[in-house]
């Protein structure tokens, strides 16, 4: 009767065997796949010295992140030797690279600065990521709302992004002006893709502000005979 009463418990110790050897699988195929990933993408560089070279500087960088992770400068040079290669092969393994520095740099408070999530929101959206991107690239207004900057990645965003329309496109741009003392370069992207849109006469409006308020601004007198011209002829 006591032998009976104890038998269930047994039977679940059973499990633990089959268990291990399916998470070493499931291990084994993560780690392949990683590999195979890994070894594609290194063979892109094959015969180019100069990749080569900035791969190296990448692992270089980043073991120094590593051994020094209060010295920002390692994670933010790693950063950009891994974008670098991404932009020159348009491999994701390489983005995907430079997001784990970046991230990794990110848990700490003291690296939690505007360029840093401008750069991984540029590389998000390189990868057509864009929910991350716009988390990102908010975070990077809120921590440095008077640079223009950061308010022209955000805003470049939303004008590709299917999510967004007109009236939030411009919403956005209303809101850095209304925050930027001095904004030239994004009064002049408002005209731009007001224009882009066929609202010509607003467009104009904006153009013939920014030549008062920007003289020194090359190209807005041409472009407000543009478009006087499509105004004209429409």
């Amino acid at each position: 009767m006591n032998e009976q009463m104890h038998e269930p418990n047994k039977r679940p110790n059973r499990l633990i065997p089959l268990l291990l050897v399916v998470l070493i699988a499931v291990a084994a195929g993560w780690y392949f796949k990683t590999s195979q990933v890994e070894k594609q993408a290194l063979s892109l560089l094959e015969g180019d010295d100069k990749l080569v070279e900035i791969y190296q500087k990448a692992l270089t960088r980043e073991q120094q992140a590593k051994q020094e992770s209060d010295n920002f400068s390692f994670h933010n040079a790693a950063f950009f030797h891994w974008k670098s290669l991404g932009d020159s092969t348009n491999e994701e393994y390489f983005y995907r690279r430079a997001l784990k520095i970046s991230n990794e740099a990110l848990k700490n408070e003291k690296a939690r600065s505007a360029l840093f999530y401008l750069n991984a929101g540029n590389v998000h959206k390189i990868l057509g990521e864009f929910d991350q991107a716009d988390k990102n690239y908010h975070e990077a207004v809120e921590l440095n709302e008077g640079d223009e900057l950061m308010w022209l990645a955000r805003i470049e965003l939303w004008q590709y992004w299917d999510k967004k329309d007109p009236a939030d496109v411009l919403e956005l741009y209303d809101r850095g002006l209304n925050v930027l003392l001095s904004a030239p370069n994004l009064a002049i992207s408002r005209g731009s893709y007001l224009a882009s849109i066929g609202d010509y006469q607003q467009a104009l409006s904006v153009y013939e502000a920014a030549r008062v308020a920007f003289p020194d601004q090359k190209g807005i007198a041409e472009k407000i005979q543009e478009l006087k011209y499509k105004i004209e002829t429409q």
